[in-house]
This record gives C-alpha cells, structure tokens and sequence, in this order.
C-alpha cells in the first residue's frame, strides 16, 4: 500500500547507522550476524574499522565492499518485509477478530455468549502452549521459520472457521491459529535482529503502529465483505491473506539469526551459550 510506505521502509539514518554498524561487515554480512556480534569481551562495541570481525572472529580490512552494502541491504529488507508482512498479518486478524461474535451467535442461536467465551479460550489455551515452544523454535531454527508456520496455522484456523457447521468445529478452528500465531514476537526479534541499540526503542514503535494500523484496516473491510458477499467470505478473505504472506516470506525475508545460518562470530555464539545457561 503506498501510504504506508514511510512507516515500513527504515528512514535515512536508520540505514546510515545500519552501514556504520560493524556488526553488518564481514564476509558473513549476508546472513545477519546475531544481535551482539562483532563486539569486545569487555562487552563495549568495536569501533575500530581495522579491528571489524569477519568469520571465525577474524579481522576484515577497512571498507569492505560486502559489509557496506550486503549486510545492510539484508537488514533494510529484514525490515521492510518483516513491518509489512505484520501489517497485513494484523488486517487479516481485524477482518475475523470482530466478526467472532456474530459467528458464535449464528452457530448457537441463544447461547452465542458461551461459545464466544469458548472460541476465545481456545485460543488462549493455543497461545500458551505456542508461545512455550516457538520462542525457543526461533533461537534453534530461526525467525522465518517461526513466522511461516505463524501464517500456516492462521490460513489452516481460518479455513475451518469458513467451513465451520457446528459450535465445536468453530471452537476447533481458533486452535491452530493459537498455537501458530507467534507473529509479533517473531517481528521483535527480526528488529532486535537487525536495528542498532541506540534505534531499536524507535522501530518497535513504528512496528506498534502498524499493528494498529492493520487492526484498524480489517474490522471495516470485513463488515463490508460480510454485507454484500455473506459471512463465509471474510474468513476466506483472510485464509486467502496468509496464503499469500507464506511465498513473500519465503523469498523475500532474510533469515536474521545467524547462529541458524551457521556465520556467527564466535562471541556471538559465546553470548548466546551464556544467555541460553
């Protein structure tokens, strides 16, 4: 959407800080170092160009052409997808989210109270349990994983809800979606991933706004799909939604963990040995 592109593309010195960063040098740049790389043992940041850290903890000459650019490059994109990918994420919630009630109402004509309180239950319980091991998914297996099973499972939860029949296939639908839906947990990592310290608190801030900003867009755009095409359509609308995040995911996001990808620096991987015990 063209007017939310001030708010998911990282401004001007954001990217001059993410070029000066020399935790995005080195010949591992592609695959974004993890959070505190590249800094001393004494805990402060390398500052030195000579002293930048390449793989295995060696030093990278100053200027290095893939540490200007591909590393920050693979950062901006992080961000961009990761803000747009939450935007959309959040419209496709705000079309169903709304919409709940008058599907408990429809399935239990009378009791439409209980099954509301049933269906948001059973996300609680699915939130509970994905919130446990996703978040260690995502050290072990990386952010992109975690967000691509995020939009399966809310694609597979709002299929059911559109197929749903009986009060219990519409409780059984929320579940999928409350394991999976790890989304905003996800996109803080990314952005703690990717953004300098000093920028962080900003970007989490930008990325609250889009939240709203999608939550806004939904509930109106699935009043109005409810209306004229039948209360069936907004949840496809929204399986539809997630659908289409998976493949943009897929190609577009660069996986930011990279004790996943393998490039590490080793105080990096010592840090995270030490956090992790």
């Amino acid at each position: 959407l063209p007017f939310l592109q001030p708010w998911c593309c990282p401004t001007n010195h954001v990217t001059q800080a993410l070029r000066r960063d020399p935790r995005t040098t080195g010949d591992f740049a592609d695959s974004l170092p993890y959070r505190e790389g590249g800094r001393r043992a004494t805990g402060g940041p390398d500052r030195h160009p000579a002293r930048l850290t390449g793989p295995m903890g060696g030093s990278l000459p100053e200027g290095s052409a893939r540490g200007e650019d591909g590393g920050a490059r693979n950062r901006v994109m992080a961000i961009r997808v990761c803000l747009v990918a939450v935007t959309v994420d959040y419209c496709g919630v705000g079309m169903m989210r709304t919409l709940l009630p008058f599907y408990a109402q429809k399935m239990a004509p009378g009791g439409g109270a209980t099954l509301l309180g049933a269906l948001e239950t059973a996300y609680g319980v699915g939130q509970i349990i994905g919130a446990t091991c996703l978040g260690r998914l995502s050290d072990t297996r990386g952010r992109k994983v975690v967000l691509l099973l995020s939009f399966a499972g809310s694609a597979i939860g709002y299929a059911g809800t559109a197929a749903a029949t009986t009060p219990a296939m519409l409780v059984l639908s929320r579940l999928p979606v409350g394991l999976a839906k790890q989304t905003v947990a996800a996109a803080r990592a990314i952005l703690a991933d990717c953004v300098p310290r000093h920028e962080l608190s900003g970007m989490m801030a930008r990325l609250t706004s889009l939240f709203a900003v999608g939550y806004a867009i939904g509930p109106i755009l699935g009043g109005i799909l409810s209306e004229k095409y039948g209360d069936v359509v907004p949840a496809l609308a929204s399986c539809l939604l997630f659908l289409m995040l998976i493949p943009a995911t897929v190609l577009l996001l660069p996986e930011t963990n990279a004790l996943v990808t393998g490039k590490a620096t080793a105080s990096a991987q010592g840090q995270f040995d030490r956090e992790g015990n």
